[in-house]
């Protein structure tokens, strides 16, 4: 009688488990992940999960093809497969069984992201799938801000945006005489360049463009451009006494208003005045403690455009 009631309890238990995932199926409500795990099929395209990870991101796919995402490492470690839309979500799961398919009816950019080990915008572990359109590999750079920067600037931050960026992409500028000496990773749409331009970097448009780990880059065309810098090559007064306060004339090519001059330790600027692109006068006031000999004026336009007339005043 004892195993016959066993049994009998048992099998009810079965039954009620029965009953509840079939409500799930009626509701249309996703069961646990660990009961929907599914194998790729053929024509899927694969993103291997791994060491926190998507390999390859972004992929570019057509209306209607399915992602399917495949948990490979050899640790077992948990992550997800999350849209930062919330529109799909695989669960946890993990290796080596876990897989995750995805169907994409629709042409856009869905960027997700793994929950425990990133977050939404493309922070930490996360990727981008581009149905339809895009750069290669979905990547996509449609402008930059500012739009320009004059020869001699230095350090200049460019936003540049676009769609499908991810973490480790880099940015390169067209032509010579301007280099990117870094790319700060914001979100699937921002990333950040550092820019410095030669002082004999050739005016005019550049092409920008954003590359991913997986080699796929984009590119906007003619969409920064290189304009004259100051070039200061002269003064008059030369030199000033220390204590003294000099009306100083500067002369060059390519002044801009709004432009900013220095001279150096112990010598302030003021009455800074524009008179055409070719002469700006001012007024150095020199400190009676300072030091005696060479200074450099250097000459900053509004645009950051830079240029140095070296050595060209000295202080008696």
């Amino acid at each position: 009688m004892r195993r016959t009631g066993d049994w009998q309890r048992r099998s009810a238990r079965g039954a009620v488990v029965t009953l509840l995932f079939a409500a799930v199926a009626v509701a249309g409500v996703t069961a646990p992940a660990w009961a929907a795990t599914a194998s790729c099929q053929a024509g899927d395209v694969q993103v291997s999960v791994k060491n926190n990870f998507y390999t390859p991101t972004p992929v570019n796919i057509t209306a209607g093809q399915t992602v399917c995402w495949v948990w490979s490492e050899t640790t077992v470690r948990a992550h997800t497969v999350t849209a930062d839309s919330n529109a799909f979500d695989s669960g946890s799961l993990t290796p080596p069984n876990g897989r995750f398919r995805q169907t994409f009816p629709t042409n856009g950019t869905n960027p997700y992201h793994c929950t425990f080990h990133g977050a939404a915008g493309g922070t930490g572990m996360a990727g981008v799938v581009q149905v339809g359109g895009g750069g290669g590999g979905g990547v996509t750079v449609t402008s930059v801000k500012p739009v320009s920067r004059g020869q001699g600037a230095t350090k200049q931050k460019v936003t540049i945006t676009g769609t499908g960026f991810v973490s480790g992409a880099t940015t390169t500028v067209s032509g010579t005489g301007v280099t990117v000496t870094g790319t700060t990773f914001v979100s699937a749409t921002t990333v950040v360049a550092v820019v410095n331009v030669a002082t004999s970097a050739t005016v005019g448009p550049r092409n920008v463009t954003v590359t991913l780990p997986s080699s796929a880059s984009a590119s906007c065309t003619n969409c920064f451009t290189v304009v004259v810098g100051p070039k200061p090559t002269g003064l008059s007064p030369p030199s000033g006494a220390r204590g003294a306060a000099v009306n100083a004339t500067i002369s060059g090519t390519g002044f801009q208003n709004g432009a900013v001059v220095t001279v150096g330790k112990g010598v302030a600027v003021s009455n800074v005045v524009l008179v055409n692109s070719t002469t700006i006068t001012a007024t150095f006031t020199i400190d009676a403690a300072t030091t005696t000999g060479v200074r450099s004026v250097i000459v900053v336009n509004k645009d950051k455009g830079k240029g140095t007339c070296a050595n060209c005043f000295n202080v008696t």
